[in-house]
């Protein structure tokens, strides 16, 4: 009898797979050992990786523990996936996890009698990869379908059942997924083992970790805390005029840079500040009680609802309450795996299909009712589901949409309360696609002065429309202006000059390191660099990214300083000497940046595996060694008696716990 295996990532997801199927088919669903039968279909869930990059050790007793220089790098042509271990279990080496040993066995059985088998894994690079990577291990040769779910319900299961395509369609992902592991690897196993030799020798003990997204983000904030601590303010002035208009009243207008000002003396190199208090107050004085003819111009103006969220903009939008970008993808994860209200959570699209359109009057019941009489926000305008919104757009998708709520019925009483603020939030981001415009009238006044010139503009707001279910914006607030026709006459009287000073830069916070990660390009000075990296992801995935910033909080690189709702990142002198003491390139943006477009390239088919891995060599060999080699690194690092307490390292990295011989991953990105 032909048979089909299906294997999820997850036993839960592997659940709710069978039961879709028995709901279709009207097959019982039927214990099977660590899975399901439903007729003659097998689900069997993963636990996550069940599989990871074997240890160097694996390939040579050289690389065995206590490590040493002299015989890196570690990058065979060929790594291999082994079992995922037990780490930091006990004394010794890090044993196998039995679960995943006796589930790799269930799988390798079930393999031996399918006919066809239904590939799971979460619809990302990482869950391509989870499955991918067992069925290379049992060398599985017969047909494979793609299950590509967007929401963890019987309807979206059996929505994305009738869409399966063949698994080859997805081989370009699994391959990026597969290379960034490995680059991880090459990274981290020959970066840590390199530097830790050098640590060691200095004197020190403990492991100095590096990771390929790690190392830059702590660099990152390192960088910020450094630039404040040496930020010297600079003296600059602004130029303002109170314009009068006889019988419509006064209003405030900014004196404008000239064209040219880049260059001239009397500002600063890049044009953008007036250094020069003379100038200024040469140039208030000839403006001052002079008439200007006032250049008026109005317009009525529509704005439509911000796009869908993607993970990192629902992360900013909920570290505004005080939750941290992890809580946000724990509630989120939850919402749609166990609550089942929202779609898939770990996207970087803010766009969703024209086929989830039709759907939204049902989803706007749903919702509504979810939210009940306590809803955390008005509905102060009127939905019209039959509107479409710039966020419905085919041409924009990515491997998955953005996160909509489903037109699923729960209500938001039932939810931890971290759940259903985000459900909230979720939701009214979706509500806002099918709420009025926002409409205003835009105003900007220019008064011209012999060669100098002032504006002000205005915003009057017509109809508040999808801005009134986010309530009120200071940067958005009204700033009326006298109704003043263009033509007319208006006398600057008096015309000041104010001084001013820069202020440093603040300290990174969930919302801005996020969006640093997203827009890593920003903290590259190289041009070539700069205008490529703004074509790629960034440092880290929208499903990395959080993880990786509790990651460093909880190895005590980052500290959470809170005032309010708001929290601020600052180093610990600890990630102040482990910045010292890495490759530079390794701890800036540079170069995770890079591999992350490689990926890209990867997956769009435009760069081969081979190719890659040649580059990879190369990193490996030349950033992460050389500067282990040279000597530089080991000057640059302090002696035991020149370190802090609170800067040393810990003992043992986070993944090795209390094992004797500690992995050589360290803190992972």
């Amino acid at each position: 009898m032909p048979q089909t295996l299906v294997i999820a990532e997850k036993p839960a997801m592997g659940r709710d797979i069978a039961n879709a199927i028995s709901q279709s088919t009207g097959n019982p669903v039927q214990p099977a050992g660590l899975g399901q039968r439903v007729g003659d279909v097998v689900v069997v869930g993963a636990l996550g990786h069940l599989l990871e990059l074997a240890e160097p050790e694996h390939y040579d007793q050289q690389f065995e523990f206590p490590w040493r220089l002299e015989v890196l790098p570690c990058l065979p042509d060929r790594l291999e996936w082994a079992p995922r271990a037990n780490k930091g279990k006990g004394k010794g080496r890090a044993t196998p996890d039995s679960g995943v040993i006796d589930r790799l066995k269930y799988i390798s059985e079930a393999l031996k009698r399918a006919d066809l088998v239904v590939h799971a894994g979460d619809p990302d690079r990482e869950g391509q990869l989870i499955v991918d990577n067992i069925l290379r291990r049992f060398s599985w040769k017969g047909p494979t379908k793609r299950l590509w779910l967007h929401a963890q319900t019987d309807q979206g299961i059996r929505d994305a059942w009738r869409k399966m395509q063949s698994n080859e369609d997805y081989r370009l992902l699994g391959l990026a997924a597969l290379c960034r592991a490995e680059a991880d690897w090459g990274v981290g196993i020959n970066g840590t083992r390199a530097y830790s030799t050098l640590w060691w020798k200095r004197g020190h003990k403990g492991i100095l970790a590096l990771g390929r997204v790690m190392t830059p983000v702590i660099g990152l904030i390192v960088q910020r805390e450094n630039e404040i601590r040496n930020f010297a303010p600079i003296d600059h002035f602004g130029i303002v005029a109170t314009i009068n208009v006889q019988g419509k009243g006064a209003f405030q207008a900014t004196w404008q840079r000239p064209k040219d000002a880049e260059g001239r003396p009397e500002f600063d190199p890049s044009g953008q500040l007036l250094l020069s208090r003379e100038y200024a107050q040469a140039v208030a004085r000839s403006c001052s009680g002079k008439t200007s003819t006032l250049q008026v111009t109005r317009q009525r103006k529509a704005d439509g609802p911000p796009l869908l969220f993607s993970l990192t903009e629902l992360q900013k939008a909920a570290a505004r309450m005080g939750y941290s970008p992890d809580a946000v993808l724990q509630a989120a994860q939850a919402l749609y795996e166990t609550h089942k209200l929202t779609s898939y959570p770990r996207t970087d699209c803010q766009y969703a299909p024209t086929d989830q359109w039709p759907k939204a009057a049902k989803t706007i019941e749903a919702v509504c009712a979810n939210l009940g009489a306590g809803q955390p926000f008005k509905f102060n305008a009127p939905l019209d589901p039959s509107q479409k919104s710039a966020a419905w757009n085919d041409a924009k998708l990515k491997e998955h949409f953005a996160i909509i709520p489903l037109p699923a019925h729960k209500s938001i009483r039932e939810l931890p309360k971290r759940d259903a603020d985000i459900y909230a939030l979720i939701v009214r981001q979706y509500v806002a696609q099918f709420a009025p415009n926002h409409e205003y009238w835009s105003t900007s006044i220019v008064a011209p002065i012999g060669e100098h010139s002032f504006k002000a503009t205005g915003k009057a707001v017509i109809n508040e429309g999808w801005r009134s279910l986010f309530g009120s914006n200071d940067e958005e607030k009204e700033v009326k202006l006298p109704q003043i026709e263009d033509g007319e006459a208006g006398l600057a009287s008096p015309v000041e000059v104010k001084a001013k000073k820069t202020e440093p830069p603040k300290r990174f916070t969930p919302v801005t390191l996020l969006d640093a990660m997203e827009k890593a390009w920003q903290f590259v000075t190289d041009p070539n660099i700069k205008k490529h990296l703004k074509e790629v992801e960034g440092l880290g995935t929208s499903a990395t990214r959080a993880p990786l910033i509790a990651k460093i909080i909880q190895n005590e690189f980052v500290i959470e300083s809170k005032s309010g709702k708001m929290t601020s990142y600052v180093p610990t002198p600890k990630a102040e000497v482990y910045i010292k003491c890495v490759p530079p390139k390794l701890a800036v943006p540079d170069l995770t940046s890079y591999f992350e477009g490689l990926l890209d390239s990867i997956k769009d088919g435009q760069l081969s595996y081979s190719d890659f891995r040649a580059k990879l060599q190369l990193l490996v060999q030349k950033t992460v060694l050389e500067a282990a080699r040279d000597g530089s690194a080991f000057a640059a690092m302090p002696s035991p008696e020149q370190m802090p307490e609170q800067a040393k390292l810990s003992r043992r990295p986070a993944r090795a716990g209390k094992a004797r011989r500690p992995s050589s991953k360290g803190v992972r990105a």
